[in-house]
């Protein structure tokens, strides 16, 4: 019987034995009459005459099937790479033959238990160094860059106070909601929503996803152009024969956003992973020279101020919007050694700390350096020079290509929903569904940066209060309260705070900037003329 890689859910039946199936590979397992099973979201359902109905619960993670073959005799035989599995079986006391990795089998109870087979490829999982990486860069984007003026609006010691305090917070809800994972049956955001909150929290998980993405899409946008504009203009010497227009560039970068959004599959997108990680950190320390390099100038250390309560929806916003990662932490996690996901919670402790630290000492100097005269954008009061260019052109190539990856989960939740709703049985329609929904969500990316251009510092507010307080603060939570429960009065009572101060914050964020919205602040330029 030929068991193929890509077929997943295939029918199987086979007369030497009951049989499971994992995603497209078929084993025999011990003996009796002939079963049929089927495979649905990751559980593989059995069923004959003899006996009760039982359930397989398959952990898909990083699977890598290669085709091979079952035989028929006691054991069976099959090549490729397997998945670690539970199994839940309703005959108690019972035992069932399980497939082992050298082709004999194994007894087990028809209890809850969690058994190997073969090796769950632990190579290919990441270290804990990879592991490291990975979050301090998930951790790491656009937000870097309106850091320095929002501290510089709320004053030098509130600001930091309310950043630690909001990491502080972030870190104790992120650990919450690693607690509530169960390997093998739910270890995705979305999983534990359904598990937890019914179909609606799946749901609620996955629009607070969509939205913040394509949140994230439209300040990447504004951002490339924004520094796009920028480098032409000083490479031209400030020209009035190239003082072209951010809106008219951030509708020219369709021609790179489109073709890129219309791959289908991540892992074409890698390279771009690559470049885009490897361009944030030579631009970010580029920018942390060149600071450095301002404050050890002439000009000396500016004023700032310590304190100013009346812009902290501002900063509020801006310190949320920063830990943009949040919504990676569990598929991070997945993709770890199980030595790493073990202590994981410890390890994306440590790298926050660091990362926060590291905004600290950053948000300090820029303030120092630049003072009241920061720019919603740091990379606007750079030099000019060759070292200020530079860091210019490498933030908005890395930003750029960092676009279709942030554009990616938005379409996908919407492809997914959509064609589970409506059932396109054309074969050419069923095609051009895909690409026209990617289509559409660049465009309209594209075009809530142009409205929001003129108030950029409000946009990445709103994003972080709306979209950022759901999947760092409220969600965990609430996820912990169902799955795990408060054994304590405290606890309960800290945790209800959380979930009502989080929906505070969201409704204060929309009305904070519709009130201070006023849309006169163009995007900072170094030239001056027209935008």
């Amino acid at each position: 019987m030929e068991a193929t890689a890509q077929r997943v859910g295939a029918d199987m039946s086979t007369s030497g034995g009951t049989g499971f199936e994992l995603k497209s590979m078929a084993f025999p397992l011990g003996k009796g009459g002939q079963t049929d099973a089927t495979v649905s979201q990751g559980k593989t359902f059995f069923s004959n005459a003899e006996r009760e109905p039982e359930t397989t619960v398959v952990e898909l993670v990083d699977i890598d099937l290669e085709t091979g073959s079952c035989g028929e005799n006691d054991g069976g035989s099959a090549s490729g790479k397997y998945a670690r599995y539970t199994t839940r079986s309703s005959t108690s006391g019972g035992t069932d033959d399980i497939f082992s990795e050298d082709g004999d089998t194994s007894s087990i109870n028809g209890s809850t238990i969690e058994t190997n087979i073969s090796v769950l490829d632990e190579k290919k999982k990441t270290a804990t160094a990879s592991t490291a990486v990975v979050i301090l860069k998930s951790f790491v984007g656009a937000g870097i860059l309106f850091l320095p003026h929002a501290v510089m609006k709320g004053g030098l010691i509130f600001s930091l106070c309310l950043l630690v305090g909001i990491v502080g917070l972030a870190m104790y809800c992120m650990h919450l909601l690693i607690k509530c994972c169960e390997p093998g049956t739910a270890e995705s955001y979305e999983e534990l929503g359904d598990l937890a909150l019914g179909s609606w929290g799946g749901l609620a998980i996955e629009f607070c996803v969509f939205v913040s993405q394509l949140g994230f899409c439209t300040i990447n946008a504004a951002v490339v152009a924004g520094n796009l504009r920028d480098v032409i203009w000083s490479a031209t010497q400030c020209s009035t024969d190239f003082h072209l227009s951010v809106k008219s560039l951030i509708w020219c970068g369709a021609i790179i956003y489109i073709p890129f959004s219309l791959i289908k599959h991540i892992k074409y997108l890698a390279p771009l992973m690559l470049v885009g990680n490897l361009s944030t950190v030579i631009g970010v320390a580029l920018l942390m020279v060149c600071v450095g390099m301002e404050v050890g100038s002439n000009h000396g250390i500016t004023d700032v101020d310590l304190v100013n309560t009346s812009n902290w929806p501002l900063v509020l916003g801006t310190s949320i919007y920063l830990w943009e990662g949040a919504g990676m932490v569990l598929p991070i996690r997945k993709s770890s050694k199980k030595a790493v996901q073990d202590n994981f919670s410890k390890l994306l402790i440590a790298c926050l700390v660091a990362l926060v630290t590291t905004y600290i000492v950053y948000s300090i100097t820029c303030n120092l350096a630049f003072g009241r005269n920061l720019e919603v954008v740091i990379l606007s009061n750079l030099p000019s020079g060759i070292l200020g260019l530079s860091v210019q052109t490498i933030f908005a190539f890395a930003v750029l290509v960092t676009y279709p990856l942030m554009l990616f989960p938005a379409s996908t939740i919407v492809e997914q929903r959509l064609l589970s709703i409506v059932n396109v049985s054309d074969r050419i329609l069923n095609w051009l569904v895909g690409p026209s929904i990617r289509i559409s969500l660049v465009i309209l990316t594209l075009g809530l940066a142009t409205a929001g251009l003129q108030q950029l510092d409000n946009v990445v507010a709103l994003i972080g209060g709306v979209c950022g307080v759901p999947l760092s603060f409220i969600f965990p939570v609430l996820l912990h309260m169902k799955l795990r429960g408060d054994k304590h009065i405290a606890l309960k009572l800290l945790h209800w705070f959380i979930v009502l101060g989080g929906f505070a914050i969201q409704v204060f964020s929309i009305t904070w900037t519709i009130k201070s919205w006023h849309g006169v602040d163009d995007y900072p330029a170094r030239c001056n003329g027209a935008l």
